[in-house]
């Protein structure tokens, strides 16, 4: 088998690569591989048609707004509008991979339905999924907010809360 581990001082930690036997010394022809666990959720879920942004903030009752372009292309706006930096749709991963990339960051599965949103994020100027859950029990809440670069799954920030009655 062949492994290769090494990260930057600034990326925030992975969990471990996947490493996928050397297919030459099992016989085969093949190169040998090393899955990257972000990688393997951006490509086991791709972008859905029309694009999924997630959680959006309802519209008022009683209100008739003006049609306005998909929420997706404010976003992307918003971002070039900026000055940001990778701004095009075709380019962003899918909710359901950001949400995979959460669990590689200690989201548990049993705490769902998070609250998961795209929206461009004007400090690294860039389009990030946001994602947060909250646990209530007889203590109060506790949750957990994440930031996760909406193109190449980095973790931007995180922050933790708890609140008692």
């Amino acid at each position: 088998m062949i492994a290769a581990v090494g990260c930057a001082a600034s990326e925030a930690p992975r969990a471990a690569p996947m490493v996928v036997p050397n297919m030459a010394e099992a016989g085969a022809a093949a190169a040998p591989v090393m899955l990257d666990p972000v990688a393997e959720c951006i490509a086991s879920h791709p972008p859905s048609d029309p694009f999924d942004v997630g959680d959006l903030p309802a519209q008022r009752a009683g209100t008739m707004a003006p049609p306005r372009p998909p929420p997706l292309m404010i976003i992307a706006d918003a971002c070039r509008q900026d000055g940001g930096s990778e701004c095009e749709p075709e380019k962003l991963m899918s909710k359901q991979a950001a949400e995979c990339i959460a669990t590689l960051h200690g989201f548990p599965e049993d705490a769902r339905p998070w609250s998961t949103s795209l929206s461009y994020f004007n400090a690294p100027k860039r389009v990030v999924w946001s994602m947060m859950f909250t646990v209530i029990d007889s203590l109060g809440a506790v949750g957990r907010r994440i930031l996760i670069d909406a193109i190449d799954g980095r973790l931007l920030d995180e922050s933790a809360f708890r609140s008692t009655p």
